[in-house]
């Protein structure tokens, strides 16, 4: 049970960064902007993450993840085949995996097996989506208010 709590809590953490990540496109990726978030594919229930589309017309499929491991390639992968398939391959479709990290062996096979797969690494300003993580508020030191004389 506690794992499934554990990846309850990790998935609505992505959700949040997603959020973040998707409100903030145009700061962070001048040219390219939002199509939609929780993108449903037709005959069946996957959904990709984010979908953006930039200037060249160029649809991009997002996969966000705290930590990318080997499972993050699958998503993608399939992700892309799908919009590929679903475009009848007249539209550019590329896949981006988003992580704060990445295991080194999913770079080194996005790299030698030549996937087209765009590695973007979420900015560490982002951890908490735009949230002070709880813990942190009593860590803060306490403020001094003078008191008025009056």
């Amino acid at each position: 049970m506690a794992d499934d709590e554990s990846a309850a809590s990790d998935f609505e953490h992505e959700t949040r960064i997603r959020n973040y990540f998707s409100q903030n496109v145009t700061r962070l990726r001048p040219g390219e902007r939002v199509l939609d978030t929780e993108h449903s594919y037709p005959g069946n229930r996957l959904r990709v993450d984010m979908r953006t589309i930039d200037v060249y017309n160029c649809i991009r499929e997002w996969e966000f993840k705290i930590s990318a491991e080997y499972s993050a390639l699958g998503q993608i992968l399939t992700y892309v085949a799908l919009a590929r398939q679903r475009y009848q391959f007249h539209r550019t479709v590329r896949g981006v995996i988003a992580a704060f990290t990445f295991m080194p062996e999913i770079v080194t096979c996005v790299e030698v097996m030549n996937l087209g797969i765009e590695l973007v690494t979420i900015p560490s300003s982002m951890k908490y989506a735009g949230n002070i993580p709880a813990g942190q508020i009593s860590d803060l030191p306490p403020i001094d208010i003078p008191m008025s004389d009056k």
